[in-house]
């Protein structure tokens, strides 16, 4: 007699009802409108998925190079050329000067 640990239980449970979803998934994204299926027949009305595409405006490089030259310079008055923190030789020295 085949014995099943709770593991493999909650394995198969999980293994089952992954394939279901991806069954479900596949029927919810397909275009048919009539879909059979293990003895269940359904007709539906697909909804066009097909929407306009709005046009983008492309970016040229001189305002790719103006937005980052832009964030570059805030980016240096935000933080100076020196470390914040001080480098442990910096405090080591610090401390020798003062002995």
């Amino acid at each position: 007699m085949v014995t099943f640990t709770p593991t493999d239980i909650t394995l198969l449970i999980g293994a089952t009802s992954t394939a279901l979803a991806s069954v479900f998934l596949v029927i919810q994204r397909s275009r048919c409108t009539t879909v059979k299926c293990c003895g269940i027949h359904c007709e539906r009305n697909v909804d066009d998925l097909e929407a306009p595409t709005e046009s983008l405006e492309a970016i040229t490089q001189e305002e790719v190079e103006h937005r980052l030259s832009s964030t570059l310079t805030n980016q240096q008055v935000k933080h100076p050329s020196s470390p914040a923190r001080p480098s442990v030789a910096n405090l080591v020295g610090n401390l020798e000067r003062r002995v």
